[in-house]
């Protein structure tokens, strides 16, 4: 989940006037824009968190099924996150795949 809301908080840097503008500068430019946006820090402290957090939980679970878990639960929060803040639209299509991943990953963290 702290990968997810760092993202969005990302894609809110990026997509500013501002960002487009210090692009066309050059990389170094907008690299500049964006180690002094708030937001970016932001993201960067809760992207850490998560850091910690998955260390965590890799200490009291198998790797491969944290992993599937964690991915599978991101595909799903993702796709939902950018149809909500950014109105970005996944085709039916997309959609499918992304209920196969995750049924998938059920299969694997299936304790028998």
């Amino acid at each position: 989940m702290c990968t997810l809301v760092a993202q969005l908080l990302l894609k809110r840097v990026v997509g500013t006037p501002e960002a487009r503008l210090a692009m066309q500068g050059g990389l170094p430019d907008f690299v500049m824009h964006a180690a002094s946006n708030p937001w970016a820090w932001l993201a960067l402290s809760i992207q850490v968190s998560g850091y910690v957090i998955w260390l965590v939980v890799l200490s009291k679970e198998k790797m491969a099924v944290a992993f599937a878990i964690s991915g599978s639960f991101f595909y799903l929060v993702v796709g939902l996150a950018g149809w909500m803040f950014y109105a970005e639209r996944l085709s039916a299509t997309q959609w499918l795949g992304i209920c196969f991943i995750s049924m998938g990953v059920l299969l694997i963290a299936y304790r028998s």
